[in-house]
């Protein structure tokens, strides 16, 4: 799953792509109109370290993986 994600002014998906609904049984529709959507599928695990990385500043240079 692919997805751009804006920070400022507020938190929102920008681009989700179709793969979503295959790998999450989410449309990307439901994406756009719910940004918290995206955290909760994250394995509570990755959680903090997806946090640390979103509140660092320095947005995201490489791939995430995160299960």
């Amino acid at each position: 799953m692919i997805y751009r994600i804006e920070f400022v002014p507020e938190r929102r998906f920008t681009y989700v792509s179709p793969a979503a609904t295959k790998l999450t049984g989410y449309t990307p529709e439901e994406h756009y109109e719910d940004c918290e959507l995206g955290f909760t599928l994250v394995h509570p695990d990755d959680r903090e370290r997806l946090l640390e990385m979103m509140h660092s500043g320095n947005g995201f240079e490489t791939a995430v993986v995160l299960r």
